[in-house]
């Protein structure tokens, strides 16, 4: 099984080492994950000092990790509650503030209709923003960090095959990500008329030209 939040925090398991019970697998959680979004955005645009961070009000995600990264980047982080059902209104009102950039938590990701109208807006407000999935990429989004779907797929299915083969859920350890991708949209990036410097894309596991 594959969980987008935090397991432990949502009372699932006992703990990601001995999560006990009947459940275990992978979680797409892991630390430091918000604060490497920031690093990049922050790499990417060194001139950057505002910074909005918007989450589904519905499912909102932890925001401690987040502030602590904001506060060691000197960067000036506002929190938004965007509601889903009225995305453009929500979301115009968050960018209200002189933002400089946009980073889009996982509870605005989970729908691929919503991710292609967030993507939308942030193009039409000119706002470089960070995402924490692939998919909002390919559509246009401007820059996207998170685990590799592809390895916490086969992951999953590894604990398919072990606990088919007998293993008891309790005794496998909940696994976090090991591998993760770093997407650029360098379309978005001229159509913005931003330049990322040449040291974030190398570090960068794909560009789309």
């Amino acid at each position: 099984m594959q969980y987008p939040s935090d397991p432990v925090k949502d009372g699932l398991i006992a703990s990601l080492a001995r999560p006990g019970g009947n459940v275990t697998g992978v979680t797409a959680i892991t630390p430091q994950l918000s604060g490497k979004r920031l690093e990049l955005l922050k790499e990417a645009f060194p001139r950057l000092t505002r910074v909005v961070a918007v989450d589904n009000k519905e499912a909102p995600t932890d925001l401690e990790e987040l502030e602590q990264a904001a506060s060691a980047l000197t960067l000036q982080l506002r929190i938004s509650a965007v509601d889903v059902r009225d995305i453009e209104n929500s979301l115009t009102a968050a960018l209200a503030d002189d933002a400089e950039a946009m980073l889009v938590r996982g509870g605005l990701v989970v729908d691929p209709t919503l991710i292609a109208r967030v993507v939308q807006l942030a193009a039409q407000r000119r706002i470089p923003a960070m995402y924490t999935a692939r998919q909002a990429t390919t559509e246009g989004g401007l820059m996207s960090f998170g685990p590799n779907s592809e390895s916490l797929n086969l992951r999953s299915a590894y604990y398919v095959d072990r606990i088919l083969k007998g293993a008891l859920p309790a005794d496998l350890p909940v696994e976090q990500p090991r591998e993760f991708d770093f997407i650029i949209n360098l379309k978005t990036a001229q159509a913005l008329g931003l330049t990322i410097p040449k040291h974030v894309l190398l570090q960068a596991t794909e560009v789309i030209q």
